[in-house]
């Protein structure tokens, strides 16, 4: 039997050649494999929330300067002696103003001018109109600013008022009674019962007066007594009631003057 075995054995004779590159294969992939993986979870690793979020450190900031600009020219110039009434300033630039210097643009002037500003020929003239007419024989000084940066300063002297031109006197008197209708409009609108004074008769004068906003009574009594002057009050209460005059809402100013 021992024999039978042995002849067996000798039939199927074990493979060294065989099983060895079978196990050197294995040992290959498991390093392939293995080697990746171990390099992989000893580095640190990161969230996806640091991944996206990931801060920018020590980047250089690029500012643009503003830009430089010059102005070509300027009206009335600088020591000018001849600016009419109406003059407008104009501002002429060698360049079209960019848009945050334009909107920010001011006319300071001493003394005070009230106008409008308008640009034109591509945002490189800038016109500053008055809306009233300049004082005559006086002299103007101008800061053109944006923002707190000064762009430009000067002075100008406007001409003698016997130097208006006849054009420009009928202009200032069409703006001068312009304004009174507007402002005659608003106090007309403000006190429709205005037209019912003033009211006079031997005893009392009664008007309203616009800059104290009251009414304004000067009583003639014939003497200083305390009993006339205060039937002369009456008499300028019922007589404005009788008017239908608002006499509650705006307060009295009186004005005694005996009668010598």
């Amino acid at each position: 039997m021992c024999y039978a075995k042995y002849m067996a054995i000798q039939k199927k004779p074990f493979s060294v050649h065989k099983h060895g590159s079978l196990l050197l294969t294995t040992v290959f992939i498991c390093l392939l494999i293995g080697i990746p993986l171990v390099l992989f979870f000893l580095s640190p690793q990161k969230t996806k929330t640091e991944q996206l979020y990931k801060p920018i450190v020590n980047q250089p900031t690029t500012i643009n300067p503003p830009p430089t600009l010059t102005i070509k020219n300027i009206m009335p110039s600088q020591n000018a002696t001849t600016a009419g009434i109406f003059t407008p300033i104009v501002v002429t630039f060698a360049q079209p103003v960019p848009l945050p210097i334009k909107v920010a643009l001011t006319v300071n002037s001493s003394p005070l001018i009230d106008g409008t500003a308008d640009w034109s020929d591509g945002d490189t003239i800038f016109t500053f109109s008055p809306r009233a007419p300049l004082l005559t024989n006086t002299k103007y000084t101008i800061l053109l600013k944006s923002n707190t940066t000064t762009l430009s300063s000067w002075s100008f002297q406007t001409i003698p008022v016997e130097s208006v031109s006849i054009e420009d006197q009928e202009r200032s008197q069409g703006l001068a009674d312009e304004e009174y209708n507007k402002e005659q409009a608003q106090i007309d609108k403000r006190y429709p019962w205005l037209d019912k004074l003033p009211l006079q008769t031997d005893s009392f004068y009664v008007y309203f007066d616009i800059k104290k906003k009251g009414f304004v009574a000067k009583l003639y009594p014939k003497d200083s007594s305390t009993k006339e002057v205060t039937q002369l009050k009456a008499q300028v209460f019922d007589s404005l009631n009788t008017l239908d005059l608002p006499v509650h809402n705006y307060p009295f100013f009186w004005e005694i003057t005996p009668e010598p």
